[in-house]
Parts: C-alpha cells; sequence; structure tokens
C-alpha cells in the first residue's frame, strides 16, 4: 500500500470528515439495531418436502398405480433431487424428496422446479383427486403458541374463542401463518334403534342404512366433466351432507306397505368429538386448544411480540369470564433476553477493559479502547442492517466472541503507538506517522 495514500492517513488528514463519517456510521447503526429484522433462529432453506394428494375413495393399491407411481417419475426427473420416498394409503399419497449431495444449484431453484413439475403432472392424474400440495416449510417454527383454556367450558367453546385469536392475529403484518393446535376431530353418531328395526320386519338393516349413507354423501368436486355436440359440460354431486337434518330426512329403506322409511325414523343423530381423543392439550391440567404463530420473513420478532400481547390484552375483554390465554411458547421473549444479555456482556467488557486500561496506561488509552469496542459493534449493525441480515442467536453468539477480537486488536494497536512515541528514535509526536504501516499489517 502507498503510505501517501493508506486509509490511516486519509483519516488523520481529513479529520472533519472522518468525525463526519463516523457520526454518520454510528446514526445508521443505532437506526439498524431498533429496526433491523429479529428472530430466535437463522432463517434456514430446508433440504427435504413432501407431496401430499388426496384421492378419496381410491384403494391403497389404486393410489399408488394411479397418483403415487406418476409424481415419483416427475419428482426424479427434477436435476438436485438426490432421495425419493412414497408412503399410499386408502384415499392419500404421500411422497417425500430430499437435496442431492452434490447439487450443481440452489434449493429455491429446486423447489421452484417440483412446484413447476407438480403443476403440470396435476392434470395426468385422476379426475378424482382433490388436491396436490407441496410442503417444504419444515424448518419454520412457531414465535408464539398461546393456549385458551375455559374451565367447565366444551370443546366446541374453547375452539371458537380460539378460532377468534386465530383471525385476529392472522391481519399482522408480521404473521405468515396461524393455526389451531388441540381441536378434537369432530364427529357425527347415527345411533339405530334396534327395536324400530325389529317392527319394519327386515326390510332396514344396519347395512342398507350404511350404504343408503355411502351412496348419498359424496364429497363435492370429485364430479367430472361430459361433452355434449361441441360443449362441455360439467358434473358435479350435490349429495354432501350438510347439517343434521340432511341425515334425518335421508330414506334408508321402504316398508313392508312400500312406504319410505327415513333415518330419523331407526335412529338418532348426534353432532359431538371423538371419544377417546386422539390429542388432547393441556395446560396446567385444564383441556386447551392452542393458536400457533410463524412470523413472516424479514420482520421483527419483537414487534410481533408486543402486537400479539395487545390483541390478547384486548381480547381478553371481551369473552366470558374464565377463559384465560396463557402464552406457552414465547420466542419474542426469548430473543429479547438474548439481546439484553450481549449488551450486559457489552457493558461489562466495556467497564472492565476502561478500569484495567485507566490503571495500567493512563486515561488517555483507556478511553481510547473503551471507545473502540461500542463503535466496533454499532458499525457492524449498521453493515447488518444495510446487507439484509438479521439478528438472531447465531448472530449473537458471533458477536460476543468478536468483542475479545476488538479489545486485542485495539490493545495492540495501541501498544504500538506507544511504543513508536516513546522511542528516543522516533519522530516528534506531531510527526508520528510515518510508522502507520507497521500498525495496520
Amino acid at each position: 500500500m502507498n503510505n501517501k495514500n493508506s486509509l490511516t492517513r486519509l483519516a488523520f488528514r481529513f479529520k472533519p470528515v472522518t468525525y463526519l463519517l463516523t457520526a454518520l456510521l454510528m446514526l445508521v447503526g443505532i437506526v439498524g439495531l431498533f429496526t433491523m429484522s429479529r428472530r430466535e433462529d437463522p432463517d434456514l432453506q430446508g433440504r427435504f418436502g413432501q407431496i401430499i394428494a388426496l384421492y378419496p375413495g381410491a384403494t391403497a393399491a389404486q393410489v399408488e398405480e394411479l397418483v403415487t407411481e406418476r409424481i415419483e417419475r416427475t419428482l426424479r426427473e427434477v436435476d438436485d433431487i438426490g432421495i425419493v420416498e412414497s408412503v399410499s394409503r386408502p384415499g392419500v399419497a404421500v411422497v417425500s424428496f430430499e437435496a442431492a449431495d452434490d447439487m450443481t444449484g440452489t434449493l429455491a431453484k429446486m423447489l421452484d422446479d417440483v412446484r413447476e413439475r407438480i403443476g403440470d403432472v396435476r392434470a395426468d392424474l385422476p379426475g378424482g383427486v382433490t388436491a396436490v400440495s407441496v410442503n417444504d416449510r419444515f424448518t419454520d417454527t412457531s414465535a408464539l403458541i398461546v393456549a385458551v383454556t375455559k374451565p367447565g367450558g366444551s370443546d366446541r367453546e374453547r375452539e371458537a374463542l380460539a378460532k377468534q385469536l386465530r383471525e385476529r392475529l392472522r391481519l399482522l403484518p408480521e404473521v405468515a401463518e396461524a393455526r389451531l393446535l388441540g381441536e378434537q376431530t369432530e364427529t357425527v353418531t347415527v345411533a339405530l334403534s334396534s327395536q324400530k328395526l325389529a317392527q319394519l320386519g327386515g326390510t332396514v338393516t344396519p347395512d342398507t342404512v350404511a350404504n343408503a349413507l355411502a351412496r348419498k354423501n359424496v364429497l363435492s368436486g370429485t364430479g367430472g366433466s361430459t361433452q355434449s355436440g361441441e360443449s362441455r359440460l360439467s358434473l358435479a354431486p350435490t349429495g354432501e351432507f350438510r347439517t343434521e337434518a340432511d341425515l334425518l330426512a335421508l330414506v334408508v329403506g321402504t316398508s313392508d306397505t312400500n312406504f319410505p322409511v327415513y333415518l330419523r325414523d331407526v335412529a338418532t343423530v348426534t353432532r359431538g368429538y371423538a371419544d377417546p381423543a386422539t390429542f388432547r392439550l393441556r395446560v396446567s391440567g385444564e383441556p386447551a386448544v392452542a393458536v400457533t404463530v410463524t412470523m413472516r420473513k424479514g420482520k421483527n420478532i419483537s414487534a410481533l411480540g408486543d402486537k400479539a400481547k395487545g390483541i390478547i390484552t384486548e381480547l381478553q375483554k371481551s369473552v366470558p369470564s374464565g377463559t384465560a390465554f396463557t402464552v406457552v411458547n414465547d420466542l419474542p421473549r426469548s430473543v429479547e433476553r438474548r439481546i439484553a444479555g450481549f449488551f450486559h456482556e457489552l457493558y461489562l467488557a466495556v467497564g472492565i477493559i476502561f478500569a484495567v486500561m485507566l490503571l495500567f496506561m493512563g486515561w488517555r488509552s483507556a478511553l481510547l479502547v473503551g471507545a473502540i469496542l461500542p463503535i466496533s459493534l454499532i458499525a457492524t449493525f449498521a453493515t447488518m442492517w444495510v446487507s439484509g441480515r438479521d439478528i438472531q442467536q447465531m448472530s449473537i453468539a458471533a458477536l460476543i466472541i468478536a468483542l475479545a477480537l476488538v479489545v486485542d486488536n485495539a490493545i495492540v494497536v495501541l501498544d504500538n503507538i506507544e511504543e513508536k512515541m516513546s522511542d528516543s528514535s522516533s519522530l516528534p509526536r506531531r510527526r508520528s506517522l510515518p510508522p502507520t504501516p507497521s500498525l495496520i499489517g
């Protein structure tokens, strides 16, 4: 490096410009510290994905032959996919894939190719396939989990309260997704009366009732189309049950006198929940339904936590008495604790360094080294903010490690300057700039 144009020499030569740039860098760093994205973990792109296809009414063999194998062949044509595995069950196909170890492209490009190929193969699947979805969000974590409890309340009441909270949280700009956790599977029970069936003389049996229900309860969206001349007509079934009254009005057979027998004549219909429950969420021993919140990329998790807690406080005023909203997973609070811990370490480091330098090297050296540490870190925050980085536990750990490196470098440079200035053969203090190349390596 040319000594006449070294960065150190230029900084000393144009001190007003140096002071102005330093002040601007500090301002940008402070603004960036309070406005940059904050999250618990780094934003990592997952190497795994799943294709889930729904084919209601199909057997496992039909799903394998007509859906799974076609999706598998399509995935194996995508570059950078290494492993493809599948599971076929009655009515559903799950095809998992994993990126190859020797990828030539990026994970984002691979996932875009997968979505494009699956969109193309969708037209070749049977008409009864109601949905084909690509799930690649395995690395997403819930920023907040809020449990809703209501002692003495029913599952339906807790679920309704959780849905109110979910709909309000979805309106926040920081929220990417809000889902329910712990809701119970709703069931409709048809209880046949053996006495009433016996009175019909065997014309209506449990099998005939089951067959009538199966023929009538056809899912919407599973129809097809037919050609009529130059026009194509869409066919859509209309037999879907929507209420208990629809079930009770179903004709399940005929009596000896050829009069229609309705389901209400031989059975009762009740709506409830699966018993025993396949999954039950409890908080402090009370049954609960939770709302899980995933944060949108590039947003501030601290702002999400503050706004979400404001919504909870506001909603608490309008819900029935006894209802409690409990935050069982609070990542915004965890992130704030990590950041507070980092600044605690920073203040402690600056204080100890200043005291030691003041004791052994004087107040000027102590002030210089004590100022270098916060200036360097604030400049780091400015760089992170401008480059689109975020604050999370990995970056905080790296900053804590960097504290020692910054302090060590400042002490080494300062000691070198003191040595040059105290050397009897060196130039007067006002001309102590020529040795600076040795200070900057």
